[in-house]
């Protein structure tokens, strides 16, 4: 018995293959292939217009593909219609039966697929009890709060044990601190259930938090597919990292490259600098190092990673400090300094004078962009 559950929490492999789709001569998404692994949590995070609404359309089966392939567990779908596809779908804005009651609500997927009543019964009030609204199911969507009625939507997706998940924006229409409980919510509900997941945002927070890899979306294809930490800390291109988070870009180009496998960078002002980067840097390349905020500290660097400059503005943030330094030639640097005694704040003041440092590792080359 205890194979068997666990076989059934397991989700499936989704593939892309070669998707297309067109409008005319403009292409939403072009020739992108996409391999997610069963059980796997993956986000499509990209602007309005990047092409990653339209591809899980394409997945679920609500929009056709112009070309390409889909599988799900090794089978071809492109070509079935959603509920063929063993599917569970969560949208923005709830998609709920407003007439309705919460529990005829769930147990309407599972109507449609000629469920007794008892095993209807059992799953509504797990299904209930898992997104904790054990005692919300004879009333009605519009008696809900937005939260309430977005837990009962992912619990309505959940209950006829899809192989995978689809959600498209689902949590865009909540608040702050509602948005951060329900991404703890929807990952808790991901571990439980082993459904595979794709995940839909713009949020750059929220495809960090929540995400096993994240692929960064850019003109109907895939800039980069990586785990969070790769993605932050490894972007592919200055694009990737200026969309993901906040970055400052160090101009110059390779000089050499070190044994320990660092490379000697000359910044445009001449100084130079230490730093990591991919393998395949020649000497001589026109390149850019991505400093993120929270990785530069006051006080001297190592290995020369040091620069010196006046505070233009700063801000108070509690815990952090948020510096724009201005060094020699105009260049600013964003520096998100971590407050470790109230005297800090004190030392630190807009036009006084400060050491900025930071490690090889701190600094990651990408080649430099053609303008």
């Amino acid at each position: 018995m205890e194979a068997k559950a666990a076989q059934e929490k397991l989700g499936t492999e989704l593939k892309l293959r070669g998707i297309s789709k067109f409008y005319g001569d403009a292409a939403a998404v072009r020739e992108l292939d996409l391999d997610i692994k069963a059980g796997e949590f993956v986000t499509l995070l990209g602007s309005s217009g990047s092409g990653k609404t339209t591809t899980l359309m394409m997945l679920a089966g609500f929009t056709a593909p112009s070309s390409g392939q889909i599988l799900i567990g090794g089978r071809d779908v492109t070509k079935l219609p959603p509920g063929k596809r063993d599917l569970g779908v969560v949208f923005q804005n709830y998609a709920l039966f407003p007439h309705l009651t919460v529990a005829q609500n769930l147990a309407f997927p599972l109507e449609m697929r000629g469920v007794s009543k008892s095993e209807i019964a059992r799953r509504v009030a797990d299904g209930l009890a898992q997104v904790q609204l054990a005692d919300k199911g004879e009333r009605l969507p519009r008696e809900l709060s937005g939260g309430q009625q977005q837990r009962i939507a992912l619990a309505r997706a959940l209950i006829f044990r899809p192989q995978a998940m689809l959600m498209d924006e689902p949590l865009g229409a909540l608040d702050k601190n509602l948005r951060e409980h329900m991404q703890m919510e929807i990952r808790r509900l991901h571990r439980n259930s082993g459904a595979t997941v794709v995940f839909v945002t713009h949020d750059q927070e929220e495809a960090l938090t929540m995400s096993d890899r994240i692929a960064v979306m850019q003109d109907g294809g895939i800039a980069q597919i990586a785990a969070p930490a790769e993605i932050y800390d490894r972007p592919a291109n200055q694009w990737v990292a200026q969309f993901i988070g906040q970055s400052n870009t160090l101009d110059g180009k390779v000089v050499e490259r070190t044994d320990s496998g660092k490379y000697v960078v000359e910044l445009s002002g001449g100084a130079r600098i230490q730093a990591s980067g991919p393998a395949n840097l020649s000497e001589g390349v026109s390149v850019v190092g991505i400093l993120r905020p929270e990785k530069i500290t006051m006080g001297q660097g190592t290995e020369g990673n040091s620069v010196s400059g006046r505070i233009r503005e700063m801000q108070y943030l509690g815990h952090m400090v948020k510096l724009l330094v201005e060094q020699g030639g105009g260049q600013t640097l964003q520096v998100m300094a971590q407050l470790q005694r109230m005297t800090d704040a004190a030392q630190w003041s807009e036009g006084s004078q400060v050491n900025l440092g930071w490690q090889p590792e701190s600094v990651w080359l990408v080649p430099a962009e053609e303008a």
